[in-house]
């Protein structure tokens, strides 16, 4: 999928700018999942359920008797809200996932950016705890990152901007990371290079600047206007 979404991404940024693109790729994902979401759900049900569950609501507001009678229609209140939930979760679950995914294929096109030649670099290990500054190479001059027993960890200049490399595990299996793992013989399970983060407006906190905000607002945004012009339960 990430070599879908970095050749899709590369001819979108031929012609929109790189806020524009995620704006885009936000709204595409609300129009995929919203009716992916659809099609699987059971609509049908859903509305059938919706309408009796507005029913049992207004009997409890108008509800004035006895305490016994109460709770009856609390429990069936509380039954309804779980049978919603019950018919609404596999689909929502099976709809998901390609967002995940996307979000993964994303954070590598747009999370972080790679340093010039010559800029100073901190990379830390883990569980070790310990630093090493290094000076950013270029592609004719690679340098390896070793362990202190002398295994080859990785190599820069890095191919693309991820920050972190580990041991391959379940996420690394579903995520394969661009740049690899590392090798199953080190003591060091986490590598993390302090990459530049990459932001898009100059307006803001940092968590508002970088991808993850704009990609998810257009997301959300998106998927309203289209439950709400549909009536998607």
């Amino acid at each position: 999928m990430l070599d879908i979404v970095t050749q899709v991404d590369a001819w979108l940024q031929g012609m929109l700018p790189p806020l524009a693109c995620i704006i885009l790729w936000g709204a595409a994902s609300a129009i995929f999942s919203m009716f992916l979401y659809k099609w699987l759900s059971p609509q049908k049900k859903l509305l059938l359920l919706k309408a009796e569950h507005k029913s049992v609501r207004a009997a409890l507001i108008r509800h004035d008797g006895d305490f016994a009678e109460l709770q009856k229609i609390i429990f069936k209140d509380l039954g309804l809200s779980l049978k919603q939930i019950g018919l609404i979760f596999p689909a929502f679950a099976i709809t998901v996932l390609p967002v995940i995914a996307l979000i993964f294929c994303l954070f590598v096109r747009y999370g972080y950016a790679l340093p010039e030649a010559g800029d100073k670099v901190i990379i830390a290990f883990h569980p070790e705890n310990t630093t090493q500054e290094i000076i950013w190479s270029d592609a004719t001059s690679p340098v390896e990152i070793k362990d202190t027993d002398g295994n080859k960890l990785l190599t820069l200049p890095l191919p693309t901007a991820i920050p972190e490399v580990t041991k391959p595990s379940w996420l690394t299996a579903l995520f394969p990371n661009p740049i690899g793992v590392l090798p199953e013989e080190t003591a060091v399970d986490t590598v993390h290079i302090g990459l530049p983060p990459r932001y898009y407006t100059y307006f803001g906190a940092d968590w508002m600047r970088g991808f993850e905000f704009w990609y998810i607002l257009s997301l959300l945004i998106v998927s309203l206007i289209i439950k709400v012009r549909f009536k998607i339960i």
